[in-house]
Order: C-alpha cells, then structure tokens, then sequence
C-alpha cells in the first residue's frame, strides 16, 4: 500500500565541525518511479536522472537576493571547470564535472539494489524541491537536478533538496555559487548527499572518530549508516529484480566444487571499531529487517561435505545522535541487531537442517554431507534487540513497524564427503525432527532412516543412515 508523507526539506550546510559530522539515518522510502512503479519496504528501484537545461525555473526561499530563479547549473560549472567552448554541447555526459557526479551514483548503486539511468529529455517543468513531481518516460526524470546561486546570507548551502513524498523522489537545487565546486570531488560529494534525502534518508550526527559518512564529503561513498538505511529501504545487491524472499526467486551462487568456497558479505566487518568502507567494497550484504527471508541456491555435481557458516557483521559500537552535533551521543551495538539464524533445503524444497544455536552477534554453522544436487538456503533475523537507541538508524519500517537491518556473511566451503553411505540426496529427507542418537564412530548419525537431526552446535551430519 502506497503512503503519503509530509516533505521535509533539509539543507546541508557547508561547515566544518571538530566532533562530529553528518550522517543519515532511515526516514522515509521510495515507492514509485517511471521504470520501476508500486515498488514496497526493501525492494528494488530504477531512478532515472537528469540534469535540467539553463533557464529551467525554480523556486526556493534560499536563493541569493538578486538571482535570477532559473537554472544556471551546467554554464557555471562549465566556466568553474574549463570546458572549451566547442565542447559546450548538449551532451554532457563527457564534462568532467559531470562524471564525478554520475560516479557518485554509481557508489551508491553498487552497494545496493538502487540502479540510476541518466535520461537527457526534460519538460521544463519547475524545479522546486518542496514541490513533487513525478517522473514520466520520455518527457522528464524522476530525479531533476538545478542549480542556481544559493549565497542568500551568512548560511551557505551546498545544494538543497526535499524528502519524497507521496512515493516520488524529490528533486535537488546544487549551489552554483560554491566555491569548493573548482574540485569535481566536491561535487560528488555535495550530490551525493542530496540524493540521499531525495531518495528518503535524513540527518543524524556521528562521532567524527568513526570516520567520515558521505555526507560529511566522503569521496569514497556511502558508509556504514547509509548503506545500513539503503537496505532497509531499496535492499542489498543479491535480492535481483524480484528480490531474492522465496524459492524461486533464490539468488544462485553457483556451482560447488570440492575444495572449493563462495563467499558473500565480506567486505563489512565483522565486530570491533567502525572502520571505514571504501569504494571498491561493494560485496555488503542484510536482512532488511525482522519480516525479511533471503534465499540463496547452489549445486554440487558429487557427493561433498559442505561447511556452512552464517555471520552477523558490523562493528562492535557506534556512536550518534538524532538531535544536534552538541547533544550527547548513543551508543548501538550494530553486529547484535538480529539473532540470525539458517536453513537448508533439498531440490525437492524439504529442510534438511535448522542452524539456530547462538544469539545476537553470533555465528551459526553446521557441516553437511551431501550428494550431488541443488540445495537452498535460507537466511533470516529474529529477536531484533532494540534496547540499545531507540531509533537508531531508523531502525522501525515505516509500514510495517517491525525489524532494522542485520548486515551478515555467508560462506560455504566443499571438501570430500567422508562415507557415502548415509549421505543425504537432494530431494529425499523428510522435514520431521528426531533427537540425534550419538556415535562411536566420531559422527552423528539420525534415529529414524531420512529424517532430520537438529543438533545443538556445529557438526558434521549424516542423514539416512541407523
């Protein structure tokens, strides 16, 4: 169901702060866009952009007395950046200025599932970004992009930009008059924090010894807290175009091979200090919250022992407040949002194994012997723990009201099935329980031929077999 919210707009002021800088927290989400329209909490969106032609009109209380309220945007930072005249076309896609803000996007996209085509049609249509107008193909973007001179007094703002409202992404005012913009960086940087608010997420204030978000210029992109919101709002880069929360939409990792690994998730931390995540750490994988299940599939082509291990990831603490730089930080424990927990599944869809031993901020693991075949695995959160900040990082959906993300890892490594007597196939174990009966032989093996053994830690697993 599609809701209507109130449009916030928030202007990020160009400052330098010696505690603590900007950084976003879960706010609000989009619902609808040209390309990808009635979209829900945690799914996929294609946001088409462009960048508006001088003398577009716009509208904000913050423009310098005496501008005129048009679009200057792209002759001035043609000037800023020696853009030869000859080269003055309407194709702006080689300016230099004009990379570095569609490499910000591209940042941003590649630790999500928020995909970003640039459209070069646009109406004319008033760019205000209090005023929501929605994206159509072929006549204008869903993301509109002015700029103007915003140096209206002593407050200097690098761009300014609404919230979404009534699911459509807000549109975004760049100062042209900012100085800093001499440094293409730091118009990435300025973007990409705009686009931030356009696509639903809102301030907070982190301390400064976390490292930089990407509101505070960070020129290698989203950070922990963004990324964390991104999730919740849009997923993470394995849910595909029809999210990966059943059987058959499962992600597949592929093939297994005996001695072999395929790992997801491990370019975020596992516990300790924040530290920062830099543009190429892309493999960054959650459960978006408490309601959400993510599916992965594999194969193998002979019998092999499969370890699995399911990690919870994030750093040990994280300070921020919600209110002003000045306030007293909250301190939230993200590795323990979620107690997580795994399930393997046959060709045939029946379970064959429960890893749910461990709570918040740990592990879960189980070794597996299995024959050649598909399998499935099946990745969720619960007792969400929200004791630690009442809302950090948005932490409750706006629907639902349930759950905040839980970034993880999953590995799985294959070596030689030890017996083959006993292995499990793909499509024959039932999903009935029975207490494992213990064994001389070093394994445990179950009391009922193919049935399912829960144990209580990690293992190596027969099934089938007296």
């Amino acid at each position: 169901m599609k809701k209507s919210h109130i449009i916030i707009a928030v202007i990020f002021t160009l400052g330098c702060l010696s505690q603590v800088t900007h950084a976003f927290y879960r706010f609000d989400r989009t619902f609808d866009t040209a390309l990808t329209p009635n979209r829900e909490i945690g799914e996929a969106v294609i946001v088409t952009w462009t960048i508006v032609k001088d003398g577009t009109p716009t509208g904000t209380s913050y423009i310098a007395a005496g501008t005129a309220p048009e679009s200057d945007f792209i002759s001035v930072m043609d000037e800023r950046h020696n853009v030869r005249a000859a080269d003055r076309t309407a194709d702006l896609t080689n300016r230099n200025w004009f990379q570095q803000m569609e490499l910000g996007l591209s940042y941003i996209s590649a630790k999500t599932r928020i995909s970003f085509v640039y459209v070069d049609y646009d109406d004319g249509t008033r760019v205000v970004p209090s005023e929501i107008v929605a994206g159509k193909v072929g006549k204008r973007a869903d993301l509109r992009v002015g700029g103007l001179n915003l140096n209206n007094s002593s407050f200097i703002p690098g761009g300014y930009s609404g919230f979404i409202n009534e699911g459509r992404v807000a549109s975004v005012l760049m100062n042209s008059a900012y100085a800093a913009y001499s440094n293409p960086v730091a118009i990435r940087g300025v973007f990409m924090h705009e686009v931030g608010h356009s696509l639903g997420l809102a301030h907070s204030y982190v301390d400064m010894s976390v490292g930089k978000s990407m509101l505070g210029y960070n020129a290698q992109g989203p950070q922990f807290d963004e990324i964390y919101a991104f999730h919740q709002n849009y997923g993470d880069i394995y849910e595909g175009e029809a999210n990966n929360d059943s059987f058959a939409d499962s992600y597949n990792l592929g093939t297994l091979d005996a001695g072999s690994s395929i790992d997801i998730g491990t370019d975020i931390q596992a516990g300790g200090a924040y530290q920062g995540i830099r543009a190429n750490q892309n493999d960054i994988v959650s459960i978006d919250s408490e309601s959400d299940s993510d599916y992965y599939s594999f194969t193998i082509e002979q019998d092999l022992t499969v370890s699995i291990n399911l990690e919870p990831r994030g750093p040990d603490s994280y300070g921020f407040s919600f209110s002003s730089p000045s306030s007293p930080q909250n301190t939230a424990e993200p590795v323990k949002n979620s107690d997580l927990l795994f399930r393997v599944y046959g060709s045939a869809l029946r379970r064959l194994n429960t890893a749910n031993d461990t709570r918040n901020g740990v592990g879960e693991s189980r070794n597996v012997e299995l024959r050649s075949g598909t399998y499935y695995i099946r990745v969720d959160g619960q007792g969400i723990d929200l004791s630690d900040s009442g809302e950090f990082f948005g932490q409750t959906d706006v629907d639902s009201g349930t759950g905040r993300a839980q970034f993880y890892s999953l590995a799985l490594t294959a070596g030689p099935a030890q017996s083959s007597a006993g292995i499990v196939s793909a499509g024959l174990v039932s999903a009935s329980l029975v207490d494992p009966i213990e064994s001389t032989d070093g394994f445990v093996h179950c009391a009922v031929e193919r049935q399912v053994c829960i144990l209580p830690g990690p293992a190596v697993i027969r099934y089938g077999a007296n």
